[in-house]
């Protein structure tokens, strides 16, 4: 089970850089808007589950941690592939000028 998730953590990462790599900006604009708005869904749940249980620290860490993988994460892995490649797609045009 545990690798069958990483599996998928690993596969929306690359989701993410195929789509900032090939320069799907409006595609990859939306999956990473909707990344860091369920993010932050987890982490007010998680707050408020805090507060009002706050002997299941465990849990929480287990799924903060998969928050950061599956949702920070490959935002920020497909913004970095996006801002890479449209740098270089930039400097080759200057050179070509």
């Amino acid at each position: 089970m545990t690798l069958l998730l990483l599996l998928l953590a690993i596969g929306w990462m690359a989701l993410h850089w195929w789509l900032g790599r090939r320069g799907y900006r409006r595609t990859l604009g939306a999956l990473s808007i909707l990344d860091a708005v369920l993010f932050v869904l987890l982490w007010v749940h998680l707050h408020n589950d805090a507060a009002s249980n706050p002997s299941n620290g465990m849990g929480r860490g287990l799924a903060f941690f998969g928050g950061v993988l599956f949702l920070a994460l490959p935002a920020l892995v497909g913004a970095g592939a996006f801002w890479k490649f449209r740098r270089v797609t930039a400097e080759h045009k200057q050179e070509f000028d």
